[in-house]
């Protein structure tokens, strides 16, 4: 992507299991107010989670395997799936999983 001039920038969260996660909300808010981006696209359920509680940006999330097939992590997953803008599963059985209805692809 770097190749194609868009500009990445990483937010790395510090923190294990679901309040971990969610602990670098604040975080992710200072630098949201510092900078001005496009989009965030987050690599898993709970870092979805924490992206969409943020409001002023569009999220898309990634969603892999382990954030479904783990019950605890898929009921967060699943809401965090209904709040972003947009969903990918890296596989189609993790879409009906999930049962993912709109937004989405796979």
């Amino acid at each position: 992507m770097r190749k194609k001039g868009i500009q990445i920038d990483y937010f790395l969260i510090k923190g294990k299991g679901t309040f971990g996660y969610l602990k670098n909300l604040p975080k992710l808010k200072r630098q949201l107010r510092r900078k001005r981006y496009d989009l965030i696209h987050a690599m898993f359920g709970l870092s979805g989670m924490l992206a969409v509680l943020q409001r002023n940006c569009p999220v898309i999330i990634t969603l892999q395997g382990c954030d479904i097939n783990r019950r605890d992590l898929r009921i967060i997953s699943k809401l965090a799936m209904k709040l972003a803008d947009y969903n990918i599963f890296v596989d189609n059985k993790l879409a009906i999983k999930a049962e993912a209805k709109n937004k989405y692809s796979s």
